[in-house]
């Protein structure tokens, strides 16, 4: 199986924001352990000095006509599954990877589209049109491309052997770990996946639990990985 993984790292902002003429600084902010915190910034207001992680009033300091706006999961998934309709013109399995990614099972695509070169850059073309800035990895396993995707790691990926070599060197924060067990990993001396696959498999089973381990043989090809697909509604009106 060959799998394409659509990543949207601007998401919640593109989500509120396309389709503007002029939307000018713009921003979308989330609550966080209490506190109102900048998630994402557009261009504008990133040329003005706001950044992620500023709270509203520091970013209304650096940018006195920023908007901001409060961060719309629902919104996210209506848009989020409207695109996975969309690209069920490239494959009949599209599977949903929340809040903002999409992975698609392109290995009998290229009888239509020819080179995964040529399909990935009419998926790319699409979806600019269509207000989304994406990045987009192929790769033997559904998980290694989506971890290569959100480490903006989109170098071409065709074998088991090249895919590992690829996730070696990404930082842990594609785990799906929280931040307090990110943390222990770090004060370890730990940076890398690569440097986690050298550790003994029964400590780290011990200490984060079977769901790390689990991660990892799924995303480098040693454990089977199936997705369910998106059924689009029967009936649609936007």
């Amino acid at each position: 199986m060959r799998w394409l993984a659509v990543h949207l790292p601007q998401f919640p902002l593109q989500v509120l924001a396309r389709g503007a003429q002029r939307p000018g600084a713009l921003a979308v902010s989330v609550r966080w352990k209490g506190r109102e915190l900048i998630l994402s910034a557009n261009s504008e207001a990133r040329e003005l000095g706001v950044r992620p992680g500023l709270n509203p009033a520091a970013a209304r300091a650096l940018a006195a006509d920023l908007r901001v706006l409060p961060r719309n999961l629902q919104a996210e998934r209506a848009a989020l599954e409207r695109l996975a309709a969309w690209c069920g013109q490239f494959t009949s399995l599209v599977s949903l990877e929340p809040p903002g990614s999409l992975l698609l099972e392109v290995a009998g695509s290229r009888r239509l589209f020819g080179r995964i070169s040529a399909l990935m850059a009419q998926i790319r073309h699409g979806l600019e049109r269509l207000g989304y800035a994406a990045r987009l990895v192929a790769a033997p396993t559904p998980l290694g491309a989506l971890w290569l995707a959100v480490a903006a790691s989109e170098a071409p990926v065709a074998t088991r052997r090249q895919l590992r070599a690829l996730l070696s060197a990404l930082p842990l924060d594609v785990l799906p770990l929280d931040r307090r067990q990110l943390d222990a990993l770090s004060t370890v001396g730990l940076r890398s996946l690569g440097e986690l696959l050298r550790l003994p498999r029964a400590g780290l089973a011990q200490r984060f639990g079977p769901e790390l381990l689990s991660s990892l043989d799924r995303a480098l090809g040693q454990a089977p990985d199936p997705r369910s697909g998106f059924a689009p509604p029967l009936r649609f009106r936007a």
